[in-house]
């Protein structure tokens, strides 16, 4: 499976959406509300369990979650995600996220946070691609989409640094293959945004200009800088 994360807002969708062109779908569907989407819902809601169970407040995490069952000498909190908890909720979710790996591309942020569980849990990882962007930039997208769920401006940022620091300290931790992509510019870059992905199956580089090409064309009113 290649992973296509980053903290949200950050030029993910239209890496999905490159991949689906190419004929790799992530699943998901497009949500023109707020410009964004090709999220596979399975994906989602294990990635959001993962989270609540991990005790983070950034997606609601509840008074008690699974890793205080499993764990009862700890609570979970946002201010540390526990590795013993990450193993336990490998442990718990590990046959869950094995099959749910068994796909070509998943896109979703909160892999950002839950990329950890999943290695851990043995699932199918070949790349993970990493899109990021300037953290004024993602706030103001996430205020236009409705999506911040944070006080202070200096609040969220502080919350998606550590998301951004989670995801890669999971590839690192984790030995897992991955790029760093920086958005907007790779969208006037697409021979080096072809040298920096993974692909499920042979794509040359004219073959992924003229799908990077499509996407633009098509997606014109989405304006994705």
């Amino acid at each position: 499976m290649i992973v296509i994360t980053g903290v949200g807002r950050s030029g993910t969708s239209y890496l999905a959406s490159v991949y689906r062109e190419l004929g790799f779908d992530p699943g998901g569907r497009w949500q023109p509300d707020i410009n964004a989407g090709l999220e596979a819902d399975d994906v989602v809601a294990a990635n959001e369990r993962l989270a609540r169970d991990l005790g983070l407040r950034f997606f609601g995490a509840p008074p008690r979650s699974k890793v205080e069952r499993w764990m009862p000498q700890r609570r979970s909190a946002y201010h540390g995600v526990d590795p013993e908890a990450i193993d336990a909720l490998a442990d718990g979710y590990g046959e869950e996220l094995r099959a749910l790996s068994r796909r070509a591309v998943a896109k979703d942020p909160r892999f950002c946070w839950t990329l950890a569980v999943w290695a851990a849990a043995g699932a199918t990882i070949d790349h993970v691609v990493i899109s990021v962007r300037a953290m004024d930039a993602i706030v103001d997208s996430r205020v236009a989409a409705g999506h911040l769920r944070f006080g202070p401006r200096h609040v969220a940022v502080n919350e998606l640094v550590h998301g951004l620091g989670l995801c890669v300290a999971a590839v690192v931790d984790h030995r897992l293959p991955y790029s760093v992509v920086r958005f907007p510019d790779y969208l006037d870059d697409p021979a080096g945004l072809h040298a920096a992905l993974a692909f499920p199956g042979p794509v040359d580089e004219a073959r992924f200009a003229a799908a990077a090409g499509a996407v633009a064309r098509r997606d014109l009113v989405h304006d994705w800088r």
